[in-house]
């Protein structure tokens, strides 16, 4: 079985990313899963956007997931006044980030891995499945969309 790597809450720290992705060796045949919270905070959200997508082109069945950082990022983007990193970001970016999906399954392993969590309680609001993306989740009526 090819080992599955998650990696979760990088936070723009690109040069951490770099030296933990040697630390493990990544190789052929890992799967790698970004668990959300790429960007913000850190010195360099744009270079871990491009990292990521990269690593995920390199690594087939490897994905990103949408955390709470990236949907404050989709939502600041709309701010006429906002500024700083996200003005690095390409519109291509921008797209790639907003069409994340919230949650990805490993069949091998029968488990679902999500940024953050799931909320059993709001299940019955999903009568067609999980939100699988940013679109979907605000589709959700107002007080299912946390």
């Amino acid at each position: 079985m090819a080992r599955l790597i998650c990696i979760g809450d990088v936070h723009g720290h690109l040069d951490e990313l770099n030296a933990l992705l040697l630390q493990v060796q990544v190789r052929s045949g890992d799967r790698l899963v970004f668990l959300g919270d790429m960007v913000d905070r850190g010195p360099d959200s744009p270079g871990v956007i491009r990292r990521v997508r990269g690593l995920l082109h390199t690594f087939p069945g490897s994905t990103a997931l949408l955390g709470n950082h990236e949907s404050q990022l989709v939502q600041l983007a709309k701010r006429p006044d906002c500024d700083g990193w996200i003005r690095d970001i390409t519109d291509e970016e921008f797209r790639w980030v907003t069409n994340l999906p919230v949650f990805t399954r490993d069949p091998d392993r029968n488990f679902l891995m999500v940024h953050g969590g799931l909320y059993p309680r709001y299940f019955k609001h999903y009568p067609c499945g999980v939100p699988g993306d940013w679109a979907a989740a605000l589709a959700l009526p107002r007080k299912q969309q946390e």
